[in-house]
């Protein structure tokens, strides 16, 4: 399959796994298209396979061109934030740079101010001359660099235009070139990526469709990980959020009649009764748009394609030994989930909880005839029935996540005592892993952890999930650079009073919302205050909040108006936002977690 394509060329350029997602591969004739869709390119089907493509060439690529016909693999779906992609894995980082640059210079510098061509250009032969001393041991000099080659070649000859003289473009060229010459590469990166964002737009993809079956109501469709599937009337005007990509269930394209190039696509939606239709002028869109769709809901839901394409066997996804273990969908937990106690060794004691112990484990999956390593959560022998009950709602829960910063479950021994076996974080629990590392765990390291863990509330609360344990010790490190949420005993489905009320169990005092230490309410509202209390626990590095301070005094404390003091690595605009805002004393008036995710 083109999937595996796309995972050994990741690999070998030095990409990790958790990076390969974004990418997928498109196939081109002649030049690199500025568009997906533009008539000489086609985005391949990752289910394709490698004997179809013959198939693929014929049906949808001009007559005799064989020579010219390339597949190149790209970043297309586009990560949320760029500065995480930089901190997750350098290599894709440096891929989607190189790649908006080229897009830049090939296709979209001549609509653009001659400064900003300028400054791109110079950052790049700053980067290229700093990467070449590096990899030759050369001792040259800026100084040296051939000012006027360096135009031709990378300035389009479009913005030669007669009313800027020459020299005038090459004294501004020289000028930038001396002013980025000390600027670290990464820095170099970003402040591209940044003036190209309104340029190439590279966040998001554009295009002319018309909601609903016939084209009656024509639109403009934005597809990116900020805009979701939004649509608009046009450039100028305002969007409107149709839906939210995770929720894509299912994907078909068919088209309208026999004698008409116009394509109708149904989007089946989780919790949705009714599917959304979309109509686009040819199939070589809606393929290109259904692949564009379907790419995020893999990326966002962790799970396989939904894309129903004619001609394509649906397959399971490959999936690398180094990949998070992604289970069927199962209808219930004692048919699609339920795992033989035989196929799994305990190898040793990593942790406890309320509920029992956990035990780093070896799962031998007979299917694929792999043994991995997995985390298993012994239920106590002594358990009460209703820990029984809580335990088996976590794994009723966790089954329906699918998240990249979301604890994985693979299934559940139900026979007495319970199992519940879990993807394994290596690195344990956040809390003493920040205690550990303290030394030197920088301050975007810290900023990264609180990103990743609001993009999973940003996930729970869309499904109108309330998590209510949100700690750092309910947060596990699977890399230096990737936490999970995971502890799922507490969490609650939302009714529409948006507001769930606990009648038993303990509950983390310290961490709570008045409204929950109170009255023992429940909702996105008091989820909010335990992740502005987590935070504060990331940037302190793995200290409790409240110290010295007793489980009774804490509310006291709240009501008066104090909070925990600003962590000395928390930047104080952070720390305001979150003693002002996330700790609000009225749930109404705290941020929800898209918004904090924004800030």
């Amino acid at each position: 399959m083109l999937q595996r394509v796309i995972h050994v060329v990741a690999r070998g350029i030095g990409i990790s796994q958790v990076a390969v997602a974004h990418f997928a591969l498109r196939l081109v004739t002649g030049p690199s298209p500025q568009t997906a869709g533009s008539g000489d390119s086609l985005w391949l089907h990752p289910m394709l396979r490698i004997t179809q493509l013959p198939h693929i060439y014929a049906k949808h690529l001009p007559i005799g061109v064989s020579d010219e016909i390339k597949l190149e693999m790209r970043m297309r779906f586009m990560p949320q934030s760029v500065y995480e992609l930089q901190v997750t894995d350098s290599s894709a980082f440096v891929y989607l740079h190189e790649q908006v640059v080229d897009e830049f210079f090939n296709h979209v510098a001549w609509r653009s101010s001659v400064e900003v061509a300028l400054e791109v250009a110079a950052l790049k032969v700053c980067r290229d001359f700093a990467e070449h001393q590096n990899n030759k041991g050369a001792d040259h000099h800026l100084d040296e660099l051939d000012i006027e080659a360096c135009i031709q070649s990378l300035i389009p000859n479009v913005l030669h235009n007669p009313g800027l003289k020459h020299s005038h473009l090459k004294k501004q060229f020289t000028a930038y070139i001396k002013k980025f010459s000390a600027t670290p590469p990464n820095e170099s990166i970003i402040r591209s990526l940044a003036l190209l964002l309104d340029v190439v737009k590279f966040d998001v993809e554009v295009f002319k469709a018309s909601l609903g079956p016939g084209w009656t109501n024509p639109v403009e469709l934005v597809v990116g990980p900020h805009a979701g599937l939004s649509y608009r009337l046009n450039e100028r005007c305002d969007t409107s959020r149709l839906l939210e990509l995770r929720t894509i269930a299912d994907i078909t394209i068919r088209k309208m009649d026999t004698h008409s190039e116009k394509t109708l696509m149904q989007l089946k939606l989780s919790g949705a009764a009714k599917p959304v239709m979309i109509t686009l002028s040819t199939e070589e869109l809606a393929q290109s748009l259904a692949h564009l769709l379907d790419g995020y809901q893999m990326l966002y839901n962790q799970r396989d394609s939904v894309f129903k394409l004619k001609g394509i066997e649906r397959c399971e996804t490959m999936t690398m030994h180094e990949a998070t273990i992604r289970p069927k969908t199962p209808n219930n937990i004692d048919s699609n989930i339920r795992l033989r106690r035989e196929l799994i060794t305990l190898k040793e004691l990593i942790g406890g909880g309320q509920f029992g112990n956990v035990y780093k484990a070896i799962y031998h999956d007979v299917e694929k005839d792999e043994r991995i390593a997995v985390a298993v959560k012994v239920c106590k022998t002594d358990a009460e029935p209703a820990d029984t009950q809580l335990i088996l709602q976590e794994s009723s829960l966790m089954r329906n996540f699918r998240h990249s910063h979301i604890i994985q479950l693979i299934g559940v021994c139900v026979d007495h005592p319970m199992w519940l076996v879990l993807e394994l974080a290596p690195h344990g629990e956040l809390r003493e892993y920040l205690q550990q590392e303290k030394d030197w765990l920088p301050l975007r390291t810290l900023t990264l952890f609180c990103s990743q863990i609001c993009d999973s509330l940003v996930y729970l609360h869309s499904t109108r999930f309330v998590h209510r344990d949100i700690a750092a010790r309910n947060v596990l490190v699977c890399s230096p650079q990737c936490v999970k949420l995971a502890d799922f005993g507490l969490s609650r489905a939302l009714d529409y009073d948006a507001v769930y009320t606990a009648s038993r169990g303990k509950l983390p005092i310290k961490w709570l919302a008045p409204e929950s230490v109170n009255y023992r309410q429940f909702s996105m509202a008091s989820d909010v205050w335990m992740f502005g209390v987590c935070m504060w626990e990331i940037y302190s590095l793995g200290v409790k909040p409240w110290a010295g301070v007793t489980n009774s005094d804490v509310i006291m404390h709240i009501e008066q108006g104090s909070r925990p003091p600003c962590p000395e690595k928390c930047p104080s605009a952070l720390y305001n936002f979150i003693r002002s805002k996330m700790w609000a004393i009225e749930p109404h008036k705290r941020p929800t977690v898209d918004q904090i995710y924004a800030v």
